[in-house]
């Protein structure tokens, strides 16, 4: 699902670097969750992203869009390095206990909003020994890569607690 976002000028300054076209890079990327706690820990202890804006609707023209008998209330938190900078947003749809409260462990490659994402680091050692320490993160071993822009680097495969891949490409300074 893409959603396209507009409103007052002034509001969106804030979440984006390119302003001066009809469209801005990406601005979030949902990550369905019932329980945002656990994915939020992973982003601030293991990637040092921090909460960068919150938000919550309860709209029935949201439950009628998603087909939901019962109103839902959505609930989200964007974590990021900066707030206009792409971040993901972690997203609570407000799932009635009858359709099992979460999307968790349900979103397969064929409905799942987000499959993996791409990470810079300036120290993979230091992110990989945080993932290790996290409660149902893990992480792969480097290898060493060829990686356009970076040249030669080492990469590793992060996978949180939410079962989200985030490939780690080490950077230079």
């Amino acid at each position: 699902m893409t959603a396209l976002l507009s409103g007052p000028r002034d509001f969106f300054t804030g979440f984006a670097q390119v302003r001066d076209r009809i469209v801005s890079e990406v601005c979030s990327i949902s990550l369905p969750l019932g329980d945002a706690a656990p994915s939020l820990a992973f982003c601030a202890d293991v990637l040092g992203w921090d909460v960068v804006y919150e938000y919550s609707f309860d709209d029935p023209s949201f439950s009628a869009m998603v087909g939901s008998a019962e109103r839902l209330r959505v609930r989200s938190s964007t974590v990021g390095p900066a707030r206009d900078q792409p971040y993901l947003n972690l997203v609570d749809y407000g799932l009635p206990a009858s359709a099992g409260g979460s999307l968790l462990g349900r979103g397969g490659l064929d409905r799942r909003g987000l499959v993996g994402v791409v990470v810079t680091t300036t120290d993979l050692d230091a992110v990989r020994r945080r993932a290790l320490a996290h409660p149902g993160a893990s992480a792969a071993e480097p290898v060493e890569v060829d990686l356009a822009p970076f040249g030669a680097t080492c990469a590793a495969v992060v996978t949180s607690p939410h079962q989200i891949v985030h490939l780690v490409v080490e950077t230079v300074e």
